[in-house]
């Protein structure tokens, strides 16, 4: 009887364990599902905002109640190159017309300012109008980026959250 009394008691506490590993990994995909992820940079297209290998927060409740903006790094569910998912830059939004003349970059007929830029874009003259609920996308390093100038533009739906924080190489950088 003692022996059966301290089986269930095994059993009991087993059960416990795995009970509450149940809840974590629940409540780790409904947070990952809806609230925010982690994210792993993978090439050059970012710097020099985001480095190759950086690891990156974004959040997916950012735009629950709005659309992306003008400026917001984004991470956008797009099937290129091996990548299921890619981090860029949010340069038009819709009805937004973006214009490259002479490796200049242009949006609704105004020269863009961007500091965030190393290098001179070389890149062919393009004009783009955003269509309705899509965003047109870049990366920080024009010249080592697949992005909207080359793709087209990406449907809302598409955008999987706003990237808040970096942890790597700017430990806690907020955006």
């Amino acid at each position: 009887m003692e022996k059966m009394e301290e089986t269930k008691s095994k059993l009991r506490e087993t059960l416990e364990y795995v009970a509450i590993i149940a809840v974590g990994v629940i409540a780790a995909l409904l947070i990952r599902s809806y609230v925010g992820q982690l994210f792993f940079v993978n090439g050059e297209s970012m710097e020099p905002t985001f480095q190759n290998a950086d690891f990156a927060i974004s959040s997916k409740v950012s735009y629950y109640t709005h659309s992306p903006k003008r400026g917001d790094v984004v991470i956008v569910e797009a099937d290129i190159l091996d990548h299921k998912k890619i981090i860029k830059r949010v340069i038009g939004v819709e009805g937004d017309t973006i214009e490259i003349k002479n490796n200049v970059l242009y949006r609704n007929g105004k020269k863009i300012k961007e500091s965030y830029i190393n290098e001179k874009m070389d890149t062919p003259d393009l004009t783009v109008t955003v269509p309705k609920d899509e965003v047109f996308v870049m990366g920080d390093n024009r010249n080592h980026s697949t992005d909207s100038r080359f793709i087209g533009t990406f449907p809302l739906e598409k955008v999987q959250g706003k990237v808040v924080m970096e942890l790597w190489n700017n430990p806690f950088k907020r955006f």
